[in-house]
């Protein structure tokens, strides 16, 4: 696995390379992609960043994880991922 640019480590699993890419501003993307993503002791924080292009996560094993999002309005939003359906968490 690679360090990720935002904290932890990830691997690209899946890229739709027979089809053509989102154009943005300052560079194109995949249409579709996937990739595992992993906070360890070491690195356990993912940072704030802008997605540029819709994401959806899973959370598979581990440790709950708490997510913060900032919508374009200003409203805030937090879920967390985890395996404990009845406590409340998400595993999307």
């Amino acid at each position: 696995m690679e360090r990720h640019i935002e904290g932890g480590y990830f691997r690209r699993t899946f890229q739709a390379d027979q089809r053509q890419k989102i154009g943005l501003d300052d560079d194109s993307r995949y249409i579709l992609s996937s990739i595992f993503y992993l906070l360890t002791d070491d690195e356990s924080v993912g940072h704030w960043h802008c997605n540029k292009s819709d994401v959806i996560h899973y959370h598979h094993l581990g440790a709950p994880i708490n997510y913060f999002m900032i919508h374009p309005d200003g409203r805030l939003e937090s879920a967390t991922l985890g395996a404990d359906l009845l406590a409340g968490q998400q595993l999307q």
